[in-house]
C-alpha cells in the first residue's frame, strides 16, 4: 500500500510541488525563483532540506550545467581540490552512474526499509569502487579524500541526483526556452519512494542547521560542533566530505525523517508514522522552532539507541558484517588482516612464532592499498578500535616493534590469546 500523503492526489502534494518547483527553477536556469510553500506539511527528510535550502546564486553558475542531474551531482559530491581516481577510467564512471540511476523495485507495503537498505548498499558500493581506483593510483593518501571515497561523498552523489528526480517528478522540469515547468516522465521511478528520500548532507545544509534551533540542540548535546561538523561514532568531528561513519549518516537522516513524520496523517499506511501521529508542533516553514519545549532532547536521546534495537523503527537498515579472512605469515609471526590484495592493514600478532602466547591486534594508521585499514572497518561498523581501556598508541613515527612490525601503525590492543582477539574482532567482523 503506497503512502497516503504523497502523490498527485495526496494532501501534501501542493506543499511539496511548490517547494520542488523552487529547486527545479534554480537548476533549470530561471532568473527568478518562486517562493517556497508556507504550510506545515513535510513529506520526507529531503523535504526538510528543501525548506532549509537557500540558493547561493541565481541563476545556477558554472561549472554546473542546466538540468544536468547526474553531471551536477558528480561535481557537487567531489570536494574542491580532492583527487579524482576516475580520470582515464570511463567504465568505472559508467558503473557509478548505473548505481546512482537504478532504484530498487518498490515493495507492496511501506517503502522506508527497502529504500534504506538500497541506499546503504549503494553508498558502500560507490565508496568501494572509488577506493579500488585509488589503490591503482598508488602513492600516499591525499590530504582531501579521493572523489566518492567516503560515506559523505558517496551519499551526496546519490542524494543530490534523487533531489533532482523528486523535484522534477512533483514540480516538473523548468525549461528555460519556454519559461515553463514541463512534465518529466523519466523521473517517475522515484515516485514510490518520495516519503523515504534522504537529504544530501553537505556544508550548505549543515550551515543552515547552525542557524536553526535544531542545530543549536545538536551542538548542545555534542552531536555537532559550531563549525557544522557532525560527530562520528569514534568521537571525532569531521566535515561532510570526510564523514565515513554509516551510523552517523543514518541517525542524522532518521532525525530529519522524524521531523517530517510528525506532520504525517495519523492513519498513514506506514505503521511507524502512525505512532508519531500528526503534530501541531511542526512550524509552517523551516528554519524555525519545530518542536514543543522539552521534546528536542527526547528525540536526540533516541538517536543514541543502538541501530536496530528499537523494533518500532523498521526504517533503520541493518549493516551486514564484512567477512574477513585471516592467514598466517611466518615472517611476521602473525595472522594478517587481508583486504583485497593487500595484507598489511592490520594483524593478530603473537609473542612466539608458533602462534601462541600473548596476542595483539594491530592496525595501520593509513592504508595506501586502497581498502580500509582494520580500525577503519571497525569504525564503519560503529565501533572504536582506539577506545580505552586496552588500546596502546604506537610511538612516533608509528612503529610497532615485534608485534606486527613496520611503520605507520595507529596502535594495538592486547589479549590473552588468539580466541579472545578473534572474539573482540567478531563484534564487527565475520572472521574466517
Amino acid at each position: 500500500m503506497p503512502c497516503c500523503h504523497v502523490g498527485s492526489a495526496g494532501p501534501f502534494a501542493a506543499q511539496f510541488k511548490t517547494d520542488a518547483q523552487r529547486f527545479s527553477a534554480y537548476v533549470g536556469g530561471s532568473p527568478n525563483l518562486p517562493a517556497g510553500a508556507v504550510g506545515p506539511e513535510l513529506v520526507s527528510a529531503l523535504h526538510v532540506d528543501l525548506k532549509l535550502w537557500q540558493p547561493a546564486q541565481v541563476p545556477i553558475g558554472r561549472p554546473y550545467r542546466i538540468n544536468d542531474a547526474f553531471g551536477n551531482a558528480w561535481k557537487t559530491a567531489r570536494p574542491q581540490l580532492s583527487s579524482d581516481p576516475f580520470k582515464g577510467h570511463p567504465s568505472d564512471r559508467a558503473c557509478i552512474e548505473s548505481l546512482v540511476l537504478t532504484l530498487p523495485s518498490p515493495p507492496s507495503g511501506c517503502v522506508l526499509s527497502d529504500f534504506d537498505q538500497w541506499i546503504l548498499k549503494t553508498i558502500i558500493a560507490i565508496r568501494g569502487r572509488s577506493l579500488a581506483l585509488a589503490r591503482l593510483a598508488g602513492g600516499p593518501a591525499p590530504a582531501q579524500p579521493y572523489a566518492l571515497s567516503t560515506v559523505g561523498t558517496a551519499q551526496k552523489i546519490l542524494n543530490v541526483y534523487l533531489k533532482y528526480q523528486a523535484c522534477w517528478h512533483m514540480g516538473g522540469q523548468w525549461v528555460q526556452a519556454t519559461g515553463q515547468f514541463v512534465n518529466h516522465p523519466a523521473s517517475a521511478s522515484v515516485a514510490p519512494f518520495l516519503c523515504a528520500l534522504h537529504c544530501p548532507i553537505d556544508s550548505v545544509l549543515l550551515e543552515a542547521l547552525l542557524r536553526d534551533p535544531i542545530g543549536k540542540e545538536l551542538i548542545k548535546h555534542g552531536l555537532m560542533n559550531n563549525l557544522g561538523h557532525l560527530r562520528q561514532s569514534s568521537g571525532d568531528f569531521d566535515s561532510w566530505s570526510k564523514l565515513d561513519c554509516l551510523e552517523t549518516y543514518f541517525r542524522f537522516q532518521l532525525m530529519l525523517r522524524r521531523i517530517a513524520m510528525r506532520t504525517w496523517p495519523p492513519r498513514c499506511a506506514c505503521q511507524s508514522a502512525a505512532e508519531h501521529g500528526n503534530s501541531s508542533a511542526a512550524a509552517s516553514n523551516l528554519p524555525q522552532e519545530i518542536f514543543e519545549p522539552g521534546e528536542v532532547w527526547d528525540w536526540l536521546r533516541r538517536l543514541a539507541d543502538v541501530c536496530g534495537d528499537d523494533k518500532k523503527e523498521p526504517e533503520l537498515a541493518v549493516v551486514e558484517k564484512r567477512i574477513v579472512y585471516i592467514k598466517k605469515q611466518q615472517n611476521f609471526w602473525s595472522l594478517k588482516w587481508c583486504c583485497g590484495d593487500w595484507a598489511n592493514a592490520g594483524a593478530i600478532s603473537f609473542d612466539r612464532n608458533d602462534f601462541s602466547g600473548t596476542c595483539y591486534v594491530t592496525s595501520k594508521d593509513q592504508h595506501a592499498g586502497g581498502d580500509r585499514a582494520l580500525w577503519e572497518e571497525i569504525s564503519l561498523m560503529s565501533g572504536d578500535f582506539r577506545q580505552a581501556p586496552g588500546f596502546h598508541n604506537a610511538p612516533p613515527p608509528g612503529e610497532v616493534a615485534r608485534i606486527g612490525g613496520g611503520k605507520g601503525y595507529l596502535g594495538y590492543r592486547v589479549f590473552t590469546n588468539q580466541n579472545d582477539a578473534i572474539a573482540y574482532l567478531s563484534q564487527w567482523l565475520t572472521v574466517k
